[in-house]
């Protein structure tokens, strides 16, 4: 009789764990569901600020780049409008690579001046979807994201003049110092792209070092990257720099374009939500940027790790190779470059 008893105490105690067990489980899925939509929430999906806010924003933004263009010196001016007009003409290999950087899509009705270092590869991934070739942004072939896409290298004269009256332009803008970081860690020291990190290694090896750069040697340091920069920018060619570094009022005119919209990676996901609303509304597509790795602000300690040992003659000439993009898009020297005298 008492081990009949206990025989069904210990079914009854098992059964009543085995539910309490199967009632958390269910209960601890409820909450993952609900911490995902939390994080799915805080994605481009849903309005990050009012429209009255992006309205202000825009406002100010736009009125930085006035300033900055009614105070280039004429000469500054002439040489951009320039460098525009080759368009028109017979194309040599500089302009070529440089308006090939402005894609545009006539589905969305979009002009898109492609910065690299800041998103430009997933714009890229939104504007292949509208061409078409995927059904969503986030099923492409990274290796073919670059390749592709109209340019208004493609378009008449007059198919351009009428696109640019009738297209939302944008483009997207980050902290210069911040964005020399970035290309250096991406294209000269881990970098993907094998070609530009033996290419570039051996020229600033060849440069400062006065020796041969072959793969199994460190790369350069991030004082002669900017070394280079400055060497390049000295030298009379800011416009050969390389787009990763290149500064970005030298190639997206935008004293020249006028943009509709201005974006900054340090706003990424509510500059982008604004802009693929807009995009939604004109194709009835349901597009968001994809956020597969958020942007997050290059922390000042992770700045300061790269740019404590450079001495302030060579961030003085840094800068004055970036001022414009500082003038044009409001970025300031704040934090550990307030010590410079610019």
């Amino acid at each position: 009789m008492q081990t009949n008893f206990t025989r069904c105490s210990f079914k009854l105690v098992f059964t009543v764990t085995i539910f309490v067990a199967m009632v958390y489980l269910l209960h601890y899925q409820e909450l993952l569901q609900v911490k995902i939509k939390m994080l799915m929430s805080s994605s481009s999906n849903q309005p990050p600020y009012h429209e009255t806010d992006i309205k202000q924003i825009q406002e100010k933004r736009h009125r930085q780049l006035q300033q900055y263009c009614s105070n280039q010196k004429k000469q500054t001016m002439i040489k951009s409008r320039n460098q525009f007009r080759k368009f028109f003409e017979p194309r040599d290999k500089e302009s070529l690579r440089t308006l090939k950087q402005l894609i545009y899509n006539d589905r969305a009705k979009l002009i898109f001046c492609s910065v690299p270092k800041v998103a430009s590869t997933n714009w890229k991934r939104i504007f292949h979807t509208l061409e078409g070739r995927f059904q969503n942004p986030t099923d492409q072939d990274g290796r073919l994201i670059h390749q592709g896409l109209p340019d208004i290298t493609e378009l008449s004269k007059p198919d351009l003049q009428s696109r640019l009256k009738t297209h939302f332009s944008f483009l997207f803008t980050r902290h210069p110092f911040e964005r020399v970081v970035s290309a250096y860690r991406d294209k000269l020291y881990s970098s993907k792209d094998k070609y530009l990190q033996r290419k570039y290694n051996k020229i600033i090896y060849k440069l400062y070092r006065n020796e041969s750069y072959t793969p199994d040697k460190t790369p350069v340091t991030f004082e002669e990257f900017i070394r280079y920069i400055i060497y390049e920018w000295r030298d009379g060619k800011t416009y050969r720099l390389n787009l990763h570094w290149r500064p970005v009022t030298s190639f997206c005119f935008p004293c020249l374009l006028n943009y509709t919209f201005i974006g900054k990676l340090e706003t990424i996901n509510q500059d982008s939500y604004h802009i693929t609303k807009y995009i939604n509304n004109v194709t009835n597509l349901n597009l968001e940027l994809p956020t597969i790795r958020r942007y997050k602000t290059e922390s000042r300690t992770s700045l300061s790790d790269y740019y404590k040992n450079i001495s302030d003659r060579i961030l003085t000439d840094l800068y004055k190779v970036y001022e414009n993009d500082f003038l044009a898009f409001g970025y300031s020297l704040d934090g550990i470059f307030r010590r410079l005298k610019v």
